[in-house]
């Protein structure tokens, strides 16, 4: 079950309700601006242009990526290519976002930044859930307010997340 429903059953108007932004994304058009990818994937996503416009402007600011819109996708940072995948996480305003290691390749500043940034306005700000799936335990601390241990494919434990590093065997460094 998702949000109170049943995946199997739901179809398309619950599966609209979660996003899914993955930690190397590629599906960004290099050649085109940040901007104009993201109307893009708002058009896809049923987005009337004007409409769009609006969701787009406000979801740069949510993220920090006003300033680098304009751009070509190409001279972007992994951070900054990081911060627009989750702008076109954000376009169908799910109540669940899915990240897979969404701090990987990031130097320690960029990857401090977008814990904060999922932390403060995307999880607690938003009042959405967010599921980050990670190896990174600096990440767990940082940006999770519970833990779920997987191995194999199911949940082992749930755990707080100064607690991870103690259920896992390894020294908390």
């Amino acid at each position: 079950e998702v949000c109170g429903h049943d995946v199997r059953q739901a179809g398309a108007a619950h599966r609209a309700r979660v996003a899914y932004v993955v930690g190397d994304e590629r599906s960004f058009s290099w050649r085109l601006s940040g901007r104009h990818n993201l109307e893009f994937f708002a058009a896809l996503h049923g987005h009337a242009p004007r409409e769009a416009r609006a969701c787009i402007d406000g979801l740069l600011d949510q993220v920090g990526a006003t300033d680098y819109a304009d751009r070509p996708f190409r001279e972007y940072s992994s951070g900054m290519r990081q911060r627009f995948a989750l702008a076109r996480g954000l376009l169908s305003d799910p109540q669940v976002l899915l990240l897979d290691d969404p701090t990987r390749s990031l130097d320690p500043a960029a990857a401090a930044a977008l814990r904060a940034l999922i932390r403060d306005r995307l999880a607690r700000g938003a009042g959405r859930t967010v599921i980050l799936a990670t190896h990174d335990l600096s990440v767990v601390r940082a940006a999770c307010d519970r833990v779920a241990v997987m191995a194999g494919g199911r949940v082992e434990a749930t755990v707080a997340p100064g607690e991870a590093h103690r259920y896992l065997g390894v020294s908390d460094v």
